[in-house]
């Protein structure tokens, strides 16, 4: 199984009694392919629905491209970097779903 295919998993597993919040992941990824939402807009929702969840967190950073990610200080998750100049919402298309 692919390390995507892997974390989708890990992610309606954490939800499976919150299946809401598993739909709106799918959505908010639907979003930023669609170009609907840019790449730290994207993250920023992301922050806020994974927001308790740090290992979900982690696995999302594994996905975004060198300068953007979510940082922890104080066992809190800060906002998103700001996004690079020259980057793509592009970057992210192989995360999601197939």
């Amino acid at each position: 199984m692919n390390v995507a295919k892997t974390y989708l998993k890990e992610v309606k597993e954490t939800f499976q009694d919150q299946k809401e919040k598993y739909e709106e992941f799918l959505k908010l990824m639907d979003d930023f392919e669609a170009q609907r939402t840019d790449t730290v807009g994207f993250i920023s929702k992301v922050k806020e629905l994974f927001e308790g969840h740090a290992n979900l967190i982690s696995g999302f950073n594994t996905f975004l491209r060198k300068g953007y990610g979510i940082t922890f200080e104080d066992d809190e998750a800060a906002p998103p970097k700001k996004q690079p100049s020259g980057s793509s919402p592009e970057d992210l298309k192989c995360f999601v779903r197939g």
